[in-house]
């Protein structure tokens, strides 16, 4: 048997004090990895897991995002969106990610990026670049 992982390491720095106000307030509603919210009648526990992981550095100045075996990449884009959207509509962030196999099964390797602004968030993954030249290869030598 093997174990997937999807790992990433992040770190948004020179946070003010009112940006981590505001994270505090706010980044919980993010990290959801669930269909239904914790005051939905439906809401299990067993079906909760973190999206992602967090911690702040440096005496609060610079937050941490991470996933060590696991995490859902479009939460955290998400979170950085709205971040930048209310507090840095100027500002960009980016992060990347790697899936990894504890057994080195076939294609279950790959990995991507986002880089994210107020206005938009934009990403590419290994498996859609590779698929995007794989269509292209096969239209030109058909």
């Amino acid at each position: 048997m093997a174990n997937n992982y999807l790992q990433l390491s992040t770190m948004i720095e020179n946070i003010t004090p009112s940006e981590k106000e505001w994270i505090d307030e706010n980044i919980e509603k993010f990290d959801k990895d669930f269909y239904y919210s914790k005051d939905d009648e439906n809401f299990d526990e067993e079906d909760y897991s973190s999206a992602f992981q967090w911690v702040f550095e440096e005496e609060g100045t610079s937050l941490w995002i991470y996933g060590e075996e696991y995490a859902n990449v479009e939460s955290v884009a998400d979170f950085m969106h709205a971040f930048l959207k209310e507090n840095r509509p100027d500002g960009c962030l980016s992060f990347s990610w790697a899936e990894t196999c504890s057994k080195l099964r076939l294609d279950n390797f790959h990995g991507g990026g986002y880089f994210i602004t107020a206005k938009e968030a934009k990403f590419v993954s290994s498996f859609g670049f590779i698929d995007s030249e794989m269509t292209t290869f096969k239209a030109k030598n058909a």
